[in-house]
């Protein structure tokens, strides 16, 4: 039921108003005498649309309509008014009105136009809602993304702008949406040229003369990578995928790219890879030393036995021992060099938890130059003091129970003030007697996956508290995810939902069904349907479905959100019985009105109806028989004063209708074509209009020339006979005399 609000400074007419729109059971109407009181009932309750005259004390139509704009842009309005000048009818519309309604006419037909109007203006206002509601929330799903995306219409104008490109690229969507002609690449490429987006319809051979070195395309979807664009004068190394945008139809409306910088991930790789090889590289060296080492302390052992005997041979070993003891030193060293090539963080210390050591990296997270400058340090001496104490009791839980701690995360503040995430791992430090000395650590900042992760949480909460229901299917039909909407709307527990089948919950997608959907789902990528849902108590309630294909290696998904529409069906349906009842309305309107042309147009007596100035706007076609005219058009529009063979004869019909309202049986001359008189006998009466106020006059002139006619000779006949008599009487007295 729509809510209306009636402005009007008439109380009847009001009346008359709400008492027809909510016989129709449409429509809950609201009056009000004044646009004052108007805009006070706007503010306090909720209102679909607003219907108010032009003619009003104190602020009239347009002004109410003004200020209703400025406060409440998307509520509709219909001008209702007596008021039919053009400039009205023109201010009205460029002031906002959704229609303007003249007053006058029948009042069934003209109120069941207006209800048609107000169903229209509501409706039409409330599908253009919907349809900015439904676009924000895709705007939104597309801003909470955390890969920069952006999507463009087919002829390339950037209709999406995320928040996660703004931050890649630096741009504003407010100075991006809206720009073609491959405006969007500027960022990436400092030019105009294509990018994956615009490959998406091309054949395969066009796509692989394209730019990009490595594309994959998988159906619909192009997958490439690139290390050409640089962005903010930083050159980048991006994961690329687009894909196209399909309406309702299956036609494709644009295209959507989201962009991934795995510049960080590429160089970690190429640094890992290298490292790796140097790690390799040490390890056999430092195999060979050791084993050369092992090699001379068996010949000092060897030496030692024959010490006594042998003092020249022993200052040889003497000295032997120091060249292994220098190349022991350098094989330290080469150990430290390799400790600081390495990406990973690695540091020791002693009982008392003060610093032996650390890798450069290590050292330049700290704040500091070189490895030596830590140590006999503590934590307390770092940039990260304020975790210091945290650390320290891990540290003193491994010492104390000789149990490593393995790839734990925890956070660590910067030198320069910035909170990062480590994955650390300690182990105890132990001497070749396994006497625990200390401890040694190591770490590696994983602050983007933390935030990764992070932002996963949050869509994940953003999906599973959506208003809609949302589903994750197997192409099995399992139903491997649900969200918080679809447990409540459905009635079924979670547990319950996910050891369904898609079959149980959906009567209209058995298995033969599901099979060719998942074929149609794999070639589209994306569906917009509707079906039905079974609540666990076996209500059925009708939903429209919005389903896209996912895919992650060799198993194959349908990502789909689901919107109850039971309600809106029902009101569909409803609309379409009140259009039937409208339509079969308007029908008997117009039988009605055929009846009524009919009736006046095989009337014998003339029916006329004039206006306030008394010019003629109605009249039957037997007057034309009775005053010798050959067309309505030389009738219509002419003052009916003009057809009275004494126009001031007029002017007293009009004062006897004046003072008695109404006129019978009233004898007057009318004046034929010709200028021949005919004599007319009119009952006439006041023409009211739907406000109840004198808009004309109307009634019937009937001819009566043959009873004058009659009269006439009547009366000569009867002179005729008086004189006979009167001059037989005169004979009759003189021969009376002559006697």
């Amino acid at each position: 039921m729509f809510s209306v609000l009636y402005v009007d400074d008439e109380p009847d007419l009001l009346e008359l108003g709400k008492l027809f729109l909510e016989n129709s059971g449409k429509f809950s109407v609201t009056t009000a005498v004044s646009a004052t009181e108007g805009l006070q009932l706007a503010a306090r309750e909720q209102i679909d649309l607003i219907l108010s005259d032009y003619q009003m004390p104190g602020m009239d139509g347009i002004a109410f309509l003004k200020e209703i704009r400025a406060q409440y842009p998307n509520l509709p309005f219909i001008l209702f008014t007596g008021r039919g000048r053009e400039e009205v009818v023109i201010e009205a519309i460029n002031s906002g009105a959704d229609f303007y309604l003249q007053k006058g006419g029948d009042v069934r037909s003209q109120f069941a136009e207006l209800a048609h109007k107000i169903t229209i203006a509501v409706e039409r206002r409330q599908a253009v809602n919907a349809l900015r509601d439904s676009e924000q929330r895709l705007a939104d799903i597309i801003n909470f993304l955390p890969d920069a995306t952006f999507a463009i219409d087919t002829e390339g104008t950037v209709i999406a702008w995320n928040r996660a490109i703004e931050d890649v690229t630096g741009v504003p969507a407010s100075e991006m949406i809206g720009k073609g002609d491959h405006a969007y690449a500027i960022p990436f490429y400092g030019h105009h040229r294509e990018l994956l987006i615009d490959l998406v319809l091309e054949s395969e051979e066009a796509i692989q003369r394209g730019r990009y070195a490595i594309v994959k395309k998988e159906g619909d979807v192009l997958i490439a990578e690139t290390s050409a664009a640089q962005v903010r004068g930083v050159k980048k190394v991006f994961y690329c995928k687009a894909s196209l945008l399909y309406n309702k139809d299956g036609n494709v409306v644009g295209a959507i790219e989201s962009i991934r910088d795995i510049t960080e991930a590429r160089h970690a790789e190429d640094e890992l890879r290298a490292a790796y090889e140097q790690i390799t590289a040490s390890e056999e060296e430092l195999r060979e030393q050791y084993d050369e080492l092992k090699s001379h302390q068996d010949q000092m052992r060897l030496a030692n036995e024959q010490i006594t005997a042998q003092d020249e041979e022993l200052r040889g070993q003497y000295e032997e021992m120091v060249y292994l003891q220098k190349q022991t030193d350098e094989s330290q060293q080469m150990l430290q060099q390799v400790l600081n090539t390495v990406p990973a963080r690695v540091f020791w210390k002693d009982m008392e938890l003060q610093y032996l050591g650390c890798n450069e990296p290590f050292a330049r997270d700290a704040g500091f130059s070189m490895p030596a400058d830590l140590i006999g340090k503590t934590d307390f001496d770092m940039g990260w003091k304020e975790q210091a104490e945290a650390y320290r009791v891990d540290d003193r839980r491994v010492i104390e129970t000789g149990i490593p701690k393995i790839g734990y995360e925890e956070p660590q503040t910067t030198p320069d003030g910035n909170r990062i995430w480590l994955r650390t791992s300690k182990i105890p430090l132990r001497d070749s007697g396994g006497k625990i000395l200390g401890i040694l650590g190591t770490y590696e900042d994983i602050t983007s996956t933390v935030e990764a992760k992070e932002k996963l949480r949050l869509l994940k909460i953003s999906v599973d508290r959506a208003y809609d229901e949302v589903f994750w299917l197997d192409f099995e039909g399992n139903i491997i995810y649900v969200n918080d909407s679809a447990c409540r709307i459905t009635g079924f527990p979670r547990e319950e939902l996910l050891g369904m089948k898609i079959y149980s919950l959906d009567p209209d997608f058995p298995p033969e069904v599901w099979n060719k959907f998942i074929v149609d789902l794999r070639r589209q990528g994306t569906l917009l349907f509707t079906t039905r849902h079974r609540k666990k108590d076996g209500t059925i309630i009708n939903v429209e479905i919005m389903t896209s294909y996912a895919a992650e290696g060799t198993r194959e998904f349908s990502f789909a959100f689901a919107r109850d529409i039971t309600a809106r069906m029902r009101e569909q349906e409803d609309l379409k019985v009140a259009y039937e009842q409208l339509a079969a309305g308007q029908q008997a309107l117009r039988e009605s009105e055929e009846m009524y042309r009919s009736v006046i147009e095989n009337i014998q007596d003339i029916f006329y109806r004039t206006d306030l100035n008394g010019n003629i706007i109605l009249s039957s076609p037997s007057a034309l028989t009775l005053l010798g005219y050959s067309s309505l058009d030389e009738v219509l529009g002419k003052p009916i004063a003009s057809f009275f063979y004494q126009p001031e004869k007029r002017g007293d019909l009009l004062r006897i209708l004046s003072k008695k309202g109404k006129i019978e049986d009233y004898e007057v001359q009318l004046k034929r074509k010709d200028g021949t008189p005919v004599w007319v006998s009119t009952n006439s009466h006041y023409y009211l209009g739907p406000d109840g106020s004198i808009t004309g006059v109307e009634g019937v002139y009937r001819d009566i020339s043959r009873r004058h006619e009659i009269e006439e000779g009547l009366l000569a006949a009867n002179e005729k006979l008086t004189a006979q008599t009167r001059e037989l009487r005169a004979r009759l007295e003189e021969l009376e005399k002559a006697d």
